[in-house]
């Protein structure tokens, strides 16, 4: 009897914890999000949330639909594993798994900095080609960036994938030298930051201490190397980065 009490716990706590696993992006942020994304012949017509999964509905007709799933980043593994004939690769610098067949397509991509995956499903054989352009339109790596966590709007002068994770303010400095504007933006270090940085670096080569492009340098203050970022700054702590728009 003691043995069947224990297992019901367990079993209990077990679900108890799932459920109450957060979803990486706030419903609030996501349906608007959600709102901003136009796929031509589609409308949208429903935001809801299942436990940790965001999900937008789009429509063209009675029966055909476009749903994007935003999810944990636990969940791309099982779009990348759990089908025969999915296809991973790598798309604009992210995990991504194309599937495709004559009942269901979907696209999916792994987001490390946010922590979270997304997936857009459709009925029917859709090319892949057709699915990332669905993908550019959702514009993807603005959840990467972490605007949702603050709710900053971006300058437009730096591009999506050279957005810091965690940004807590964005102060234009004006004019400075070659440069013709310096954004100042502060951000609270943890990991998503580390990741945000370090792919950064992956992508555009160079160091903390500066990465540079054709159109920007990005400058961090008090660190040279990833190493001396982690060192440097404890969890929650300011950092402050320069982007120099040239």
């Amino acid at each position: 009897m003691k043995k069947i009490i224990f297992t019901a716990t367990f079993l209990f706590i077990t679900v108890l914890s799932v459920c109450q696993v957060k979803p990486p992006v706030p419903h609030n942020y996501f349906k608007q999000w959600a709102g901003r994304i136009q796929i031509p012949g589609y409308s949208l017509f429903e935001c809801k949330i299942d436990g940790a999964v965001n999900t937008a509905k789009y429509g063209s007709s009675p029966t055909q639909f476009i749903q994007i799933l935003v999810m944990p980043q636990r969940n791309f593994n099982d779009y990348k594993t759990g089908y025969a004939t999915a296809q991973p690769y790598t798309w604009n610098g992210y995990n991504a798994v194309y599937y495709g067949s004559t009942h269901i397509t979907f696209f999916a991509v792994e987001v490390p900095q946010a922590k979270l995956s997304v997936k857009i499903s459709t009925s029917g054989k859709v090319s892949q080609t057709e699915m990332e352009e669905i993908a550019k339109e959702a514009n993807i790596p603005s959840l990467a960036a972490g605007e949702f966590v603050s709710g900053l709007v971006w300058p437009e002068e730096i591009p999506v994938d050279m957005r810091i994770s965690l940004a807590k303010s964005i102060k234009a400095l004006g004019q400075e030298g070659k440069y013709k504007e310096v954004y100042e933006v502060k951000a609270a270090m943890g990991p998503q930051l580390v990741e945000s940085v370090r792919l950064i670096i992956q992508k555009y080569k160079g160091e903390v201490n500066l990465i540079s492009t054709e159109k920007l340098d990005l400058i961090c203050t008090g660190a040279e190397d990833l190493p001396q970022l982690k060192v440097f700054f404890m969890t929650g702590e300011t950092v402050i980065f320069t982007y120099n728009i040239k």
